[in-house]
């Protein structure tokens, strides 16, 4: 049997074992429910390093007012809050950063480093502003804003053609302005709270949690690779325990089976033949027909 041909069909075996047996979703869910029922440790957070926090982590957010607003955070909300916009043009008019600042909704070109590669490259975007270690825009061939971190961003170019280094922006420290709105999800109902808001009084966080949920899936991935590798060995042993000389005849071939022995009659199984799979039914008398697709 070629090389070739056993690792594409030991690939396929792999792909439909994921998708029939079911195994690593199976343990991916159980250990995402385990987690889900764990308590959580609750941490003080510096509300300027928010970035650090991931989605699906509980947010605590307490109001000097005494109310608090708690659930699962899902992010930093991207599109400009009017507040947000009105500060941000008071900065970009009074302040001197060393670098002319963007206006909100001027068109700019993202230059960074791709996300899956090493890399880099730019594109067309609406300039929303600034957030905690990380530049907010509208990419021009999507219709939802987003952000690109720091750690990508190389730097930007304004409308008039002139170049914005990341050390440029990173120069101005703390007196970038920027928006830091979580989207905190609880009681079925998506609360926005500004966490650099003077109402504020402090914020807690705790996850998320995903210990049981990485054990699960790596479990389901082990018995999905067991039950690939039993079945590619049950059929290597089926297919070389009987040999046969095919002969074309009309639209099917001939089989001369040289030992029988042990095949019910009635019993369809797979040859393998360059590049094709051909099934065969055994007529009991050492011969059989074989179809080809």
């Amino acid at each position: 049997m070629p090389r070739r041909f056993i690792l594409v069909w030991t690939a396929f075996a792999l792909l439909c074992s994921v998708q029939l047996t079911g195994c690593s979703l199976v343990g991916f869910g159980v250990g995402s429910a385990i987690d889900a029922g764990r308590p959580v440790t609750l941490r003080p957070l510096d509300r300027t390093r928010i970035f650090g926090v991931l989605p699906g982590a509980k947010l605590v957010v307490h109001r000097t007012d005494g109310t608090t607003v708690e659930g699962v955070y899902r992010g930093l909300a991207v599109e400009p809050d009017p507040r947000y916009r009105l500060r941000y043009e008071a900065w970009r008019d009074t302040a001197n950063p060393g670098f002319r600042p963007p206006r909100v909704g001027e068109t700019i070109r993202v230059h960074g480093h791709h996300p899956s590669s090493m890399t880099s490259g730019s594109g067309k975007a609406t300039f929303l502003g600034f957030g905690p270690r990380r530049i907010h825009i509208q990419w021009a061939r999507d219709s939802q804003a987003g952000f690109v971190s720091f750690e990508r961003l190389l730097g930007i170019t304004d409308s008039s053609g002139r170049k914005i280094e990341l050390k440029q922006i990173e120069s101005a420290g703390d007196r970038l302005p920027v928006q830091a709105i979580a989207r905190i999800h609880g009681h079925d109902h998506e609360y926005q709270v500004d966490l650099l808001d003077g109402g504020v009084d402090s914020v807690l966080f705790g996850g998320p949690s995903r210990g049981f949920q990485t054990a699960g899936l790596i479990v389901g991935v082990t018995v999905d690779v067991i039950v690939v590798l039993a079945a590619v060995s049950l059929s290597s042993s089926s297919s070389s325990s009987t040999s046969c000389s095919p002969t074309q005849t009309g639209g099917s071939y001939l089989i001369a089976v040289r030992d029988p022995a042990g095949i019910p009659e009635g019993f369809i199984y797979r040859i393998p033949l360059p590049g094709e799979i051909r099934a065969w039914t055994a007529s009991g008398n050492g011969t059989g027909s074989l179809v080809t697709r």
